[in-house]
């Protein structure tokens, strides 16, 4: 009887050691899979933070293509704007010149050289002109506003990723 009750009770210690190795070895499997798990983590913000900041060169370069194109039109926009003061100018002359001419008795042909030119329909020619090129500033500045808005929103999403550094 005594033999019997320590098979048993050996028999109990080593089903005791079993479980408790059995239960230390289910907490380590689980340790490793939270530290994978963590790993798995840190990586997948490593390659958010990554990809925000290729969103953030590919937002900064498409800045610079509006902006150089902004600068072309508002170039274009200003050497038009050049050009109907020019013309403006020599309206004004022409109908100085005519004004004048009609007083004398000389220049009864010249008031119609003024229309034969026809400076307002060249001034009506160059506010077609001016027309699409002030529609297009409007929407590139529009493009732009957006665009560095958006920009803005990543650089703030980039800083609430990356870790405080103090």
């Amino acid at each position: 009887m005594k033999h019997a009750m320590m098979i048993s009770l050996a028999l109990g210690f080593l089903i005791s050691l079993t479980q408790a190795h059995s239960v230390q070895a289910q907490t380590s499997q689980a340790s490793d899979q939270m530290s994978e798990l963590q790993q798995l983590r840190q990586e997948l913000k490593a390659v958010k933070i990554e990809l925000l900041q290729q969103e953030i060169d590919f937002q900064e370069w498409k800045i610079k293509q509006l902006e150089r194109e902004l600068q072309q039109v508002q170039s274009e926009r200003q050497q038009l704007e050049k050009q109907e003061r020019i013309l403006t100018q020599r309206v004004t002359a022409l109908h100085q010149q005519g004004a004048g001419d009609m007083g004398s008795e000389t220049g009864v042909g010249e008031p119609n050289t003024v229309k034969d030119h026809s400076p307002e329909q060249e001034m009506k020619r160059f506010q077609t002109k001016q027309q699409p090129t002030i529609q297009r500033e409007e929407e590139l500045n529009g493009q732009l506003k957006q665009e560095r808005d958006r920009l803005e929103d990543l650089r703030k999403r980039a800083k609430r990723l990356l870790p405080a550094e103090g």
